[in-house]
């Protein structure tokens, strides 16, 4: 369904009020921001948000208010569009950068490495979670964008699906044989990768427990999304507004502590992939040992890139 009528004739039809914490049901949450979204001249002059044809509309609509959790952590703000207008503005206003592009920076030296490197690591530990022939191995890539782990995981030998809504990453993906789901589907998996994508979406925990049911029983979910605290957003609000809290795109922030709670209270187990990285001539080395069974397993409980194992029942 196309929006755009609505969103320049009664926007306010588009959207929906979230009072209550979405990851502990908690109904005591504090304001850290409310402001007039329309005398944000900053975000409003910037050249990407000058750059986009509709979310202009949605300046004047409502109030720019952002609630913090303080039993868990979790920052969202509180006026959003509703689902399928989200979905739809998703495809409309495409956000990123086209296929390579962040390849071609890191190419070119402009950083990018420890993005990569991550990404390489997390591939890496998904075969010593199964010890199984890579072929084997079933992974979808929800919200995969370009594709930037797809591609690095059928490097590795997996078997990889995506799941996408816009037809320009959907169609990039079928020209290099590579299959879109659409969820629910009759396919489970193994292990199931997201990154950057629950920032974006309103119904997160929904979300969430519909992606579950496509993954296998003690299968993994790595689930990595950006995080900012309270204060820097309070202190900076121009900055946050372009990047952290962007308003009606980056809705939500998880801190290390809510993205734990959310996967617990939703079935899930923290885990980490442990000494993956060890190699055999140091394996009874205990220096290597320290470093990589419990300080990398330690260091998930302090970022919000966190690896998940779902309960069996």
């Amino acid at each position: 369904m196309d929006f755009s009528h609505l969103l320049i004739s009664d926007p306010q039809s588009l959207l929906v009020s979230r009072d209550t914490c979405l990851v502990c049901g908690n109904h005591q949450n504090r304001y850290i921001l409310d402001l007039d979204l329309s005398a944000m001249d900053t975000f409003w002059q910037h050249p990407k948000i000058q750059a986009r044809r509709y979310i202009h509309h949605l300046k004047s609509v409502c109030p720019f208010q952002v609630y913090e959790c303080p039993r868990c952590g979790f920052i969202w703000q509180r006026n959003v569009l509703r689902s399928d207008a989200e979905t739809w503005l998703y495809q409309a206003e495409p956000i990123g950068r086209g296929p390579g592009s962040r390849a071609a920076k890191y190419r070119s030296g402009g950083g990018e490495f420890t993005y990569y490197k991550s990404l390489n690591q997390v591939a890496s530990g998904i075969y010593y979670l199964f010890r199984k022939n890579p072929g084997e191995i079933k992974i979808l890539d929800f919200g995969a964008g370009w594709g930037d782990f797809t591609l690095i995981a059928k490097s590795f030998g997996y078997d990889v699906c995506v799941c996408e809504v816009d037809d320009d990453k959907i169609n990039y993906f079928e020209n290099m044989n590579i299959k879109n789901i659409t969820i629910p589907s009759k396919q489970k998996f193994d292990f199931i990768f997201t990154s950057d994508t629950f920032e974006h979406i309103s119904e997160v925990t929904s979300v969430l427990r519909l992606l579950l049911t496509q993954l296998k029983e003690a299968g993994y979910i790595y689930i990595s999304v950006p995080t900012v605290k309270s204060n820097r957003i309070v202190k900076d609000t121009s900055a946050a507004l372009l990047k952290a809290i962007r308003p009606f795109e980056h809705i939500n922030i998880f801190s290390p502590k809510s993205l734990r709670l959310w996967g617990i209270k939703n079935g899930l187990k923290p885990a980490h992939f442990g000494g993956y990285l060890i190699e055999t001539r140091e394996r009874f080395n205990y220096k290597s040992i320290i470093k990589q069974y419990i300080l990398k397993g330690w260091r998930s409980w302090f970022t919000t890139n966190q690896l998940f194992k779902k309960q069996t029942s």
